[in-house]
């Protein structure tokens, strides 16, 4: 299988920032959800391609557009998929990034000149 990391820039202050994700729907996080099978077909296909809307996860599952719709929200209630788009024939699925339990994804150096663990007097 292939899996295409998905990347973020931004600029926080001075700082230029590159996040690269790496691929945390393992097998064992994805027993874990307690998806059905259509669904964990869904999160590969959304591996392999880089999204899914609803007419292409019933063309892969053969399930009816309400059945698609109810399960393509549960797996973004789960926190496997995040919805994109608006709704309707514009809406479809990605990866969702890990969550940061931890809130370590926001930590960074001081800026330049900043004094570390204090403020610019020295107190």
């Amino acid at each position: 299988m292939t899996f295409t990391s998905k990347r973020s820039f931004e600029q926080r202050g001075g700082d230029f920032v590159v996040t690269i994700f790496r691929d945390w729907l393992t097998a064992d996080v994805l027993s874990r959800l307690g998806l059905n099978e259509r669904q964990l077909l869904a999160v590969f296909e959304v591996k392999t391609s880089g999204r899914i809307g609803n007419a292409s996860y019933r063309k892969l599952t053969g399930t009816t557009s309400k059945t698609a719709s109810r399960d393509l929200e549960d797996l973004v209630l789960r926190g496997g998929l995040a919805r994109s788009g608006r709704t309707g024939r514009g809406t479809h699925y990605v990866l969702a990034g890990k969550r940061d339990i931890n809130e370590t994804n926001r930590t960074s150096l001081p800026p330049l000149g900043d004094p570390p663990g204090g403020d610019k007097k020295g107190t």
